[in-house]
């Protein structure tokens, strides 16, 4: 049991770990850097920031531990920080097409409640950034 649990643990610190190199690998490129940082996006770069957390996000899905009837996925990551990074809407749609492939591809009997709770916690994470910009503006307005 003990090397199961060993077994597990190291299996998704190391999925995490590549996916975080891809990501910081990607996060260092001119395109992300003018794309992530702006206040406002166009229809191209949301685009471009949808397609980029959705692929890490189902990549991630696969690279997830499997059982019979259980799955232990960690692919929120991704719909957190593109909705923490990027607002709401992209926040929302990332976690919608994690959502559609993850009811449609994965065939555990968790995977619609899973769906489900994607598109919540990609909603709340871009609520969450709308809500730390308000405060970083607030802040900087009674300092100044």
């Amino acid at each position: 049991m003990l090397n199961f649990l060993y077994q597990t643990m190291s299996h998704l610190w190391f999925g995490l770990a590549v996916f975080l190199i891809i990501f910081f690998i990607c996060s260092r490129t001119a395109f992300f850097q003018t794309t992530l940082f702006q206040q406002n996006y166009s229809l191209k770069n949301k685009l471009h920031i949808i397609a980029f957390f959705s692929l890490l996000g189902i990549l991630n899905t696969y690279w997830s531990l499997y059982g019979e009837s259980w799955l232990i996925n960690t692919s929120s990551i991704f719909i957190i920080v593109a909705g923490l990074v990027s607002g709401p809407l992209i926040g929302f749609c990332t976690s919608l097409l994690i959502s559609v492939h993850y009811v449609l591809f994965i065939h555990t009997k968790a995977a619609l409640v899973s769906g489900c709770f994607f598109l919540v916690e990609g909603l709340l994470a871009g609520l969450l950034s709308h809500w730390f910009k308000q405060k970083k503006n607030c802040c900087l307005t009674l300092s100044a």
